[in-house]
């Protein structure tokens, strides 16, 4: 359980940050951090119920390429 819940803070580590230079950038804004907190949090609980199954190459490589 501490392999996906590793996997599950990276990718929400990565996608918020991603998410808050987005925003930052375009609006020349802050993003109020309540409001990145608690995109982490539901981020985080919804990775962390999709990454406690392994995935085979090919159906990761496939769901990457679609979106």
């Amino acid at each position: 359980m501490l392999v996906q819940a590793v996997r599950a803070g990276v990718f929400t580590t990565a996608t918020t940050g991603l998410a808050v230079s987005g925003h930052h950038l375009a609006s020349g804004h802050s993003v109020p951090w309540r409001a990145v907190l608690l995109a982490a949090m539901l981020l985080f609980g919804l990775a962390l119920c999709t990454v406690r199954w392994l995935r085979s190459l090919r159906t990761v490589l496939l769901a990457t390429g679609t979106t």
